[in-house]
């Protein structure tokens, strides 16, 4: 092994095997490798056993190989439906476990399914219902009819992989519940029914605040207008509406400063009792309070592993390296869940985490300023760290992203989710009143940041759609971005800054480019109901035919023509031609 590589393996000695057991996983639990090639790479892999200092590395991968392999073996027998589920009509029994409101349709997703005939489901169905069921809620026990089919594909270049999706869900048919629903009872339990207290504190909100609202507390975003989730993608603050890192760590924080005043009240409570890990300890128990009301989705679960390792490595600092221990809750989480090295937020959370230990690792000035430019550093550092994986999801670059984060996070972070949990609070303690005058404020605070985002995305380049990044353009900027942070930790501050503008110029201009393709081509789209097709001509002209979909939703088949365009190299379309006016034929126009 290189000699210049031994201090670094000193340092960071689970480098190795953690990325041993992330390419393991990566080759069993993802559809991104060929078969064959996959288990070439896993030979080679293994076989670099043969050298001493790289055995950590494939003793890992090996037990990744098995162990993902396991449970991709388990997930697919627990999936396994019966043909019959699929032929015609169903009569069922079902525990609502989800509901998932949006302005056409109810989206149900239903578990511990029995036929009227009496044979029961092992997974879930995800269901849709139009028109009714307003009343309906997570807990009740329900009598349905419906149809059902597995979980299919979009035949398109670059389409959503949702049977994948709902693969690594538990989720093994999907369609539509016909006819009347009857609630036959309501066995609700205390979780879902302190859900329901909060929801009702929120039901006076116009829809966009309640939205933005459901969205921080209950994990909840179907509530939120199609453009106004427009506004927080084109900016890059779209992980403002998610319950991950961010949201953890700031509630945790919010917890630990509580802790922290309450305990340094009396002087003889500071030197009989560990203040700080106390604290520390608040901090932690409140994050999890929160992340059980909103129900622990996966990327709650993440960010509160990611958090509990940002907790050890700083208690532990002076005798551990913290990337040594964000490490160790990467391995921790992809053993729980194998299925979540495919997971969007499992890299945005490690990506962010890693730059702020990055900024822990330096000490801010005393007083407000230093906090305020800690804040200010770690927003900075946290969005270039997610940049690229942002651009590769949402195929968007968000060219204002620094000055919307920076606008956007400390209101967030030090008044609408403070409120917000206060007003949690109280409509959990029955006062209604109270919690409703809570959300309100809360409110008026979402209302004027959604403004000045809509603003933003507004200005000259602020929707900038961009094609599908080549993958060497991610670790060009991983490289470029990882020396400006070496440099700028070097105290060589001028080198890193020009190094770090340099990256992002380069980084920019090749994820912007076009990459037509080198014949014309005729592509019928895989839409769903209504059709649409383009013509791609060898100078790269793009003509569009038909663009079907309801308008109000945000997936139609306007989406997923400019996603198909995105993945074959192409960000615009020259002529949009639609014969007739009705949503069959241009519903998707505006997408």
């Amino acid at each position: 092994m290189d000699r210049s590589a031994a201090p670094v393996l000193a340092r960071l000695p689970l480098l190795l095997p953690a990325t041993g057991w992330l390419a393991g996983l990566v080759l069993t639990r993802t559809d991104g490798v060929a078969l064959s090639l996959a288990v070439t790479l896993a030979a080679a892999g293994l076989m670099l056993g043969l050298r001493r200092p790289l055995r950590p590395f494939a003793l890992a991968l090996a037990a990744a190989l098995a162990w993902g392999g396991a449970s991709l073996m388990w997930d697919a027998y627990r999936l396994q439906v019966d043909h019959s589920w699929t032929a015609g009509t169903q009569h069922i029994t079902a525990d609502i476990a989800e509901v998932r409101t949006y302005p056409t349709h109810r989206l149900l997703r239903l578990t511990h399914v029995r036929r009227a005939d009496g044979a029961m489901l092992s997974a879930s169905i995800q269901a849709t219902l139009y028109g009714h069921g307003l009343g309906l809620a997570p807990g009740m026990h329900i009598v349905a009819s419906g149809r059902w089919h597995a979980p299919r594909n979009a035949d398109n270049p670059g389409a959503f992989d949702y049977r994948a999706y709902c693969f690594d869900h538990g989720i093994a048919l999907v369609g539509s519940l016909r006819g009347e629903v009857r609630v036959i009872s309501d066995h609700a339990s205390w979780l879902q029914r302190l859900r329901r207290r909060v929801l009702h504190a929120l039901s006076p909100l116009p829809d966009a605040e309640q939205g933005v609202l459901r969205a921080l507390l209950l994990a909840d975003r179907s509530r939120m207008p199609v453009a106004m989730q427009d506004d927080f993608a084109a900016t890059g603050t779209a992980h403002l509406l998610a319950i991950s890192g961010l949201h953890i760590g700031m509630v945790a924080a919010w917890g630990f400063f509580l802790g922290w005043w309450l305990l340094t009240r009396r002087e003889a409570w500071i030197v009989a009792m560990p203040v700080r890990r106390l604290a520390l300890a608040a901090g932690g128990i409140t994050a999890c309070a929160y992340a059980t009301l909103a129900g622990w989705p996966l990327p709650a679960q993440r960010a509160a592993m990611m958090l509990a390792a940002v907790a050890v490595a700083w208690i532990w600092r002076r005798h551990a390296e913290p990337l040594n221990t964000l490490l160790a809750a990467l391995m921790l989480i992809l053993m729980l869940d194998p299925a979540a090295v495919a997971s969007l937020s499992l890299w945005l959370s490690f990506a962010a985490t890693a730059g702020i230990l990055l900024i822990l690792g330096r000490r801010s000035g005393p007083g407000v300023r230093g906090w305020m430019l800690g804040m200010l550093a770690v927003t900075a550092v946290a969005s270039l760290a997610t940049l690229p994986i942002i651009v590769a999801a949402f195929g968007r670059l968000p060219l204002y992203t620094l000055p919307a984060n920076l606008a956007a996070v400390p209101l967030y972070t030090g008044m609408i989710l403070p409120i917000s949990l206060m007003g949690e609070a109280l409509a959990l303690a029955g006062a209604t009143a109270w919690a409703a005058h809570a959300f309100a404020l809360a409110g008026m605070l979402v209302d004027a940041c959604a403004q000045l985002l809509a603003v933003m995305h507004r200005w000259p380049g602020g929707n900038l759609w961009v094609p599908d990044p080549p993958a060497v353009a991610g670790m060009l900027y991983a490289l470029g971005m990882g020396a400006a942070a070496v440099l700028w930790l070097r105290a060589r501050r001028r080198l890193g800054m020009g190094l770090l503008a340099a990256t992002l110029l380069v980084w920019g201009l090749s994820v912007v480019h076009e990459r037509p393709p080198g014949q014309a081509e005729w592509l019928a789209w895989d839409v769903g109901q209504g059709a649409a097709s383009s013509l791609l001509t060898r100078g790269g002209k793009v003509l569009v035919m038909d663009v079907p979909g309801p308008a109000e939703r945000r997936h139609n088949g306007g989406t997923k023509v400019a996603a198909g365009l995105r993945a074959l190299g192409l960000d615009h379309v020259d002529l949009l031609a639609i014969p007739q006016g009705p949503a069959d034929h241009m519903g998707g126009a505006r997408a």
